[in-house]
């Protein structure tokens, strides 16, 4: 989750640094992004894992269509998953179509369409965490990255 998400946390990639670490004492946890124990010992430096761009974008996508019920950005969405449609036009097209909706709903869709478009990875980060926002705790962002990094 990290590796995904880190791009609404940190603009400096280059100051990030991932740990592995064993815990005990009080567990607490705060939905699936969050936790900490009242005692850590960090054990070992993680090299942060390299997620191809498109893995990114299938990630925010995934994520927008648990939101997202608008009919023409879930028709784009599921060409673009199938890989029969990735075209800038059709990214774009999709953007106008869940920006003109202009709810809460689409504000996922409409960035999961930009990190379509600009293959930034805020805007794949942004879609997710629009689409938590909107879903709350029900939304098993575990489950969908698994998907998006098959």
């Amino acid at each position: 989750m990290a590796a995904l998400l880190y791009p609404i946390h940190f603009s400096d990639f280059d100051g990030l640094v991932l740990w592995a670490c064993g815990g005990d004492g009080e567990f607490k946890r705060d939905g699936q992004l969050k936790c900490g124990v009242t005692r850590l010992t960090t054990i070992q430096k993680i090299q942060l894992p390299v997620i191809p761009t498109e893995r990114r974008v299938k990630f925010a996508i995934l994520c927008a269509k648990k939101v997202c019920a608008d009919a023409r950005w879930n028709a784009w969405a599921d060409r673009w998953l199938s890989g029969e449609d990735r075209s800038r036009e059709a990214a774009e097209s999709a953007w106008v179509a869940a920006e003109s909706a202009m709810n809460r709903e689409t504000e996922a869709a409409a960035e999961a369409a930009l990190a379509a478009i600009s293959k930034r990875e805020i805007r794949s980060a942004r879609a997710a965490w629009s689409a938590v926002r909107l879903n709350g705790l029900g939304l098993d962002l575990i489950a969908i990255a698994e998907e998006a990094c098959k």
